[in-house]
């Protein structure tokens, strides 16, 4: 981008990256620094990215997959250990597409409402223990828990598995950076999600073929899904 500034010589917008511990509380200073003098910007950790803060360009690099690919996603790439694209996220066009056909039924509000009973059985019971405590802080006893509940309801594991996935998510979303994949907290952490799944789905093949139908839950509906 020869003759536009992208943050050359200012260290603070050339070594920015979104795990700084010292920015984790305070992002706002420096996102309007960056969206005032250059809405698209040049970080040169881990090998170099680009820092998109104006919504034009953030729309227009979605509506352009042949030149902004969604593959790798993460920065830096493959800092989970993964060995290949995550579906759908790093996934592009027409792939993205298929896979999105896939997932959509079993988003609709239809299918939520086969799920309301439970998802409000849930919600009953996290603020009738609040209601015997006399006060909760809400964040940590009801907004975070809340949703790993409802995701294993979705695809049908365990409920009582719900503290070991807000320990994972906690740590995919928080953990520092480590660059060495044999101490990196993050890859730990995603091996032992990946061993999780892998365990569930040999319980689910061993228990016969994808139960169909509105009984269908998440998995069974995958492991029964034609792509393409």
């Amino acid at each position: 981008m020869d003759g536009v500034y992208v943050g050359e010589g200012d260290p603070e917008i050339e070594s920015f990256h979104h795990l700084n511990p010292e920015l984790q509380h305070e992002w706002n200073p420096l996102f309007d620094k960056i969206r005032r003098e250059c809405p698209v910007a040049r970080s040169r950790r881990f090998g170099g990215f680009w820092v998109f803060a104006a919504y034009q360009d953030v729309y227009r690099a979605y509506q352009e997959p042949e030149t902004f690919s969604s593959f790798p996603n993460s920065i830096p790439a493959g800092e989970l250990g993964q060995q290949r694209a995550l579906i759908p996220v790093e996934i592009d066009p027409p792939e993205h597409t298929w896979y999105r056909e896939i997932l959509a039924p079993v988003f609709t509000a239809q299918r939520m409402r086969i799920l309301e009973t439970k998802i409000r059985a849930h919600a009953v019971e996290l603020i009738d223990g609040i209601l015997e405590r006399g006060g909760c802080e809400f964040i940590s006893e009801f907004a975070k828990l809340l949703p790993s509940r409802i995701f294993l309801e979705l695809v049908g594991w365990p409920i009582e598995d719900a503290p070991k996935f807000l320990e994972w998510a906690d740590v995919l979303m928080r953990a520092p950076m480590d660059p060495d994949p044999e101490t990196s907290l993050l890859v730990q952490t995603a091996t032992a999600l990946y061993d999780y799944f892998g365990t569930e789905l040999a319980k689910r093949e061993a228990a016969g073929p994808p139960v169909t139908g509105e009984d269908a839950d998440l998995i069974d509906r995958l492991r029964g899904a034609s792509f393409g």
